[in-house]
């Protein structure tokens, strides 16, 4: 057979069929579903704790309006105090404030517990005095405490007035008054004190001493009583 022939005829024959290799599914094919399949999972995944945050979310914000309900409520209580409550609480301080004995002192001036008369004083206060008497002492008269010295002892009787002032908090004691005209400052014989019962013994010089026992002033001259006064009342310290 001549090549014509066998080309012409060749155009008519028919062509092989595709191999079976080439109709197989490529790898790639199955790589791009699986890659879409997982990208969808993904997605999915996504999605739900996306709308799963969102409820959570509304559940903190739902519970907003209880707090606020709830402080609405604070608020609405306070409110309905009486209006007369803290006026009643000011006037009761007040009152507390003008019932204290004239003679003590706030806590803010002095740490020191108030003086109070000894049950032996007529009436248990110094309202017979001329002078008023506070924690250091007769105010405007020679029986007056140093510097910011407090007194042990105070007594006064007839125009007669006495302290007995001890320096700072645990210094020596000291003795100042005006008796029978005479004002005086000594110290006191540490050994003769008994400040719980109102005793000293204040040696003057040149063989006088004066003896203080409650409502009682003695001076002594060579040994020899020159002289006795008689107290109204006098005050110790009890603190």
């Amino acid at each position: 057979m001549s090549n014509e022939n066998w080309n012409s005829w060749n155009n008519y024959y028919p062509s092989a069929p595709e191999s079976q290799q080439a109709k197989e599914t490529s790898p790639w094919v199955y790589s791009i579903v699986a890659i879409a399949v997982m990208a969808f999972l993904v997605g999915v995944s996504l999605a739900a704790f996306a709308i799963l945050g969102n409820n959570k979310d509304d559940g903190g914000e739902s519970a907003a309006p209880g707090d606020s309900t709830q402080s609405s409520s604070t608020v609405a209580a306070k409110s309905t105090e009486p209006a007369g409550t803290n006026e009643s609480s000011d006037g009761a301080a007040e009152s507390t404030e003008s019932s204290a004995p004239s003679g003590s002192h706030s806590s803010e001036e002095s740490t020191a517990a108030p003086k109070t008369p000894n049950p032996d004083a007529p009436g248990g206060s110094s309202e017979g005095a001329g002078y008023k008497l506070s924690s250091h002492g007769w105010e405007g008269s020679p029986a007056y405490c140093n510097a910011d010295d407090e007194w042990l002892y105070a007594a006064y009787g007839d125009g007669d007035y006495v302290v007995v002032c001890q320096v700072g908090r645990s210094g020596d004691y000291y003795y100042r008054g005006d008796v029978g005209g005479h004002e005086m400052e000594k110290d006191v014989d540490m050994s003769f004190a008994d400040p719980t019962r109102g005793s000293y013994r204040v040696p003057v010089g040149g063989g006088t001493r004066i003896e203080i026992n409650q409502k009682s002033l003695k001076v002594f001259e060579d040994g020899k009583l020159a002289s006795d006064v008689r107290f109204d009342a006098y005050f110790v310290d009890n603190s």
